[in-house]
């Protein structure tokens, strides 16, 4: 390759600013495909080759052949940060389903953290290029490195679950967590159900709520008289509308249950009485 057939251009920014390459474009027996060499600026010896396939009607320049070829470093390090932080190679599942559930799980979360780490990067110009030979002059201020996914995924695993040997000695653990000998842990919601959760806790101090609250009681022990005489938990039948007609039958059997222990003034269940008072009882017979 003739020296003047190289031209020098950025595939895509990277950790240490853009990816700096020498490339060169050949064309083939086909308007629609192309051969594109990669070289390093430091090695000549370190070349790769692309081949390019270009859509009908769609133009094609240098520039744009280069960044494309720079996708695939993004691509391979999405997936190597998903398998070592995320776990998306350790699904343990056998199933298609299982498998695509676990793959959109960790897929999400390195979203969450990929989001994270670019909502965190400063408003501010590029960072200045680095030096490429001991020639160049560094910059007299080459700012912070951005944070990475890694990082990210580091720092929220740090903030929602804090170690054990920081959190009980902390004199107001008291105000964190009501865990007597474990770690505070923190769960963050979507923001729906953030708000929803207040909502409830709100309406749950009010009188009214509270009133219809008691009744819970009353449905607690009616679930349970039908569980412990009917076997309610536990149905002889398959078909949905044979197992409904066993609840109609288990209910009319309570009702006249308690309709015998109302008209013969018998309680329904009985009370418990201490050892104590079984005591003070027999004494004073």
């Amino acid at each position: 390759m003739p020296a003047g057939a190289w031209t020098h251009a950025s595939c895509g920014p990277g950790s240490k600013g853009d990816r700096d390459y020498a490339w060169a474009w050949l064309a083939t027996a086909s308007s629609r495909h192309h051969l594109l060499i990669r070289r390093s600026l430091t090695d000549p010896a370190d070349l790769a080759f692309f081949t390019c396939h270009v859509p009908e009607g769609r133009p094609a320049t240098l520039p744009v052949l280069a960044a494309i070829a720079g996708r695939r470093w993004p691509v391979e390090e999405d997936f190597q940060v998903g398998k070592s932080h995320f776990g998306l190679a350790d699904s343990q599942v056998r199933t298609y389903t299982a498998l695509h559930c676990h793959i959109a799980l960790a897929m999400a979360a390195a979203a969450i953290c990929a989001t994270a780490a670019a909502a965190a990067r400063p408003r501010a110009p590029a960072m200045p290029r680095p030096p490429t030979s001991p020639q160049d002059t560094p910059p007299d201020d080459p700012g912070l490195i951005p944070f990475t996914v890694a990082e990210i995924k580091r720092l929220l695993n740090l903030l929602l679950h804090l170690p054990a040997t920081t959190c009980r000695p902390c004199p107001v653990r008291d105000q964190c967590t009501t865990s007597k000998t474990q770690r505070r842990q923190l769960t963050v919601h979507p923001r729906q159900t953030h708000d929803a959760q207040r909502a409830a806790r709100a309406r749950q101090t009010t009188t009214d709520w509270q009133g219809d609250y008691t009744l819970r009681a009353g449905v607690e022990g009616t679930l349970r008289q039908a569980i412990a005489v009917t076997g309610l938990r536990h149905t002889r039948y398959r078909d949905l509308a044979k197992t409904h007609l066993e609840h109609v039958f288990s209910a009319a059997a309570l009702n006249l249950i308690r309709l015998d222990s109302w008209w013969n003034g018998h309680p329904l269940d009985r009370t418990r009485t201490t050892h104590l008072a079984r005591l003070e009882l027999s004494l004073a017979a």
